[in-house]
């Protein structure tokens, strides 16, 4: 009786993407759910709750959307997974890093935002347009978990994740960095803003490339966020 052997498939190899493909796929990943959501602006506004109730909702399909588009690319396009941008196994030991990282964020940013205030004679203080006014009760909450919580995931998944990915394999670590912080700053839009959040930025990808993992960078962010709610929302300093 002859035996029969099964050939089993093996699992396709993951693929590298490149700076071109990258930054093409993350502005999908990016504008695809907001520009999905257009038509359905009218039926949100219409709900019968308060204006920060309604960006919460709105923001927060567009980006669990981003992060579902984009693991959509990294899976089908590449054959890769979150583990391949970062995303492995949550180790809280490797969030030391944050406390050394945050003090030296902090002075970075105020040294760097004050040299530059000074040659382009920038406002410093320019207040940053977040989109929530004087939450209270439940918004705060609201709030809360759209800053301090969904943001730094998304935009650490997108940018030290998966598109540092690209501009380090590429670039090496420093000119990526400074590529992602770049596009990083200028997707907030003010300029007061984008000095903070490029030298933020930096700090972020270089806790990604010392730690291996991006979850310190999601910590890092996360704290920095969490300190300007308070600072604005519960203390409600201007």
């Amino acid at each position: 009786m002859a035996e029969h052997h099964q050939e089993q498939r093996a699992a396709p190899s993951p693929r590298q993407w490149g700076v071109v493909g990258g930054t093409f796929w993350a502005f999908v990943a990016f504008f695809l759910p907001q520009c999905a959501l257009v038509p359905f602006l009218g039926f949100f506004e219409a709900l019968p709750i308060d204006r920060n109730a309604k960006l919460f909702i709105v923001q927060g399909i567009a980006e669990l959307a981003t992060v579902f588009v984009l693991w959509a690319i990294i899976k089908q396009l590449y054959r890769a997974d979150f583990k391949s941008i970062g995303l492995g196994r949550f180790n809280a030991g490797l969030l030391g890093w944050v406390v050394l990282a945050f003090p030296a964020y902090l002075i970075a940013s105020t040294f760097f935002s004050n040299i530059a205030a000074h040659i382009f004679n920038i406002d410093l203080t320019q207040q940053q347009n977040i989109g929530y006014s004087n939450p209270n009760g439940f918004e705060l909450t609201l709030t809360f978990v759209a800053l301090v919580l969904l943001a730094p995931v998304v935009e650490e998944t997108l940018f030290r994740g998966f598109l540092f990915k690209a501009f380090r394999r590429t670039f090496g670590f420093w000119a990526g960095a400074v590529g992602v912080s770049l596009l990083f700053a200028l997707a907030h839009g003010q300029a007061n803003v984008g000095i903070d959040v490029f030298v933020l930025s930096m700090f972020l990808c270089y806790l990604r490339e010392k730690t291996d993992s991006l979850w310190p960078s999601i910590a890092l962010h996360a704290t920095k966020n969490l300190v300007a709610f308070i600072f604005l929302f519960i203390m409600k300093v201007n």
